[in-house]
């Protein structure tokens, strides 16, 4: 990653050696696009050494991915050696990932898509109309329109805030930095106010189905100990005495 992020800020020793200035650019970029061409030959053999776990050529990718760009490409920094950018932006794009999936989890329940057609199709369109209402007319009108249209997709509020994370760009500005603090405040007063009471109905009107159920089996178990008692006293039942015979006392005739 170093390799690939600083082999074109260096300036090549064998450019310099050439007498014009235009052998010294040809040269220099001659020895930079064969660096480029090893750093990709080498990627090509760290998907073999994943795809089919080929470890015996990590010496090979070794050479192809550092030695060798080294070589062409030997010479003075022109700036200073800047950290790998991949690393921050694999980084941000795993966050990314994270925060899509749960947008799709959430809306699930109202939208049969997958992940890519979430990020490509829905979330490019939900973009308006979840932050426009918030910032034209009152403040009480947009709340509640931004919050009828988050029901139905399914959307909690922190995926409202993901929705705009995704699909943040550097050279666009977020709608959402243009709403007030206070309409934001007010946003989320409203929303978890609403689902609030939500959540509690549906928690009682659930504790309401369980208690009978819980009558029911109650009645059960007490019906299923009274046959078991039945069912052992016949199985152990107490034998009662037996009478004593009577002796024939009569006289033979």
């Amino acid at each position: 990653l170093f390799v690939q992020d600083n082999y074109l800020s260096v300036y090549p020793y064998n450019a310099s050696t050439q007498t014009s200035q235009k052998k010294r650019q040809l040269m220099h970029m001659e020895l930079a696009s064969s660096a480029a061409d090893s750093i990709s030959d080498s990627d090509l053999f760290e998907s073999i050494i994943r795809r089919e776990q080929q470890w015996s050529l990590m010496p090979l990718h070794g050479v192809l991915s550092t030695i060798r760009p080294a070589f062409f490409i030997q010479g003075t920094f022109k700036s200073r050696q800047s950290f790998p950018a991949w690393l921050g932006k694999n980084s941000t794009t795993r966050k990314n990932h994270r925060l899509l999936e749960d947008v799709r989890n959430h809306m699930q329940s109202k939208v049969s898509a997958s992940s890519s057609e979430v990020c490509l199709q829905y979330i490019p369109s939900l973009k308006r109309p979840l932050s426009q209402p918030l910032l034209k007319g009152k403040p009480e009108d947009g709340v509640a329109a931004v919050i009828e249209c988050m029901d139905s997709y399914g959307l909690s509020r922190d995926d409202w805030n993901a929705i705009f994370d995704i699909c943040h760009f550097s050279q666009f500005t977020n709608p959402i930095v243009a709403i007030p603090s206070s309409t934001k405040s007010k946003f989320t007063r409203m929303y978890n106010k609403s689902h609030k009471v939500i959540s509690s109905s549906k928690g009682r009107s659930a504790k309401d189905k369980i208690e009978p159920l819980r009558a029911e089996e109650d009645v059960v178990d007490d019906v299923s100990d009274e046959e078991e008692e039945t069912q052992s006293d016949t199985l152990f039942k107490e034998k009662k005495p037996k009478k004593p015979k009577k002796r024939n006392t009569k006289k033979r005739k």
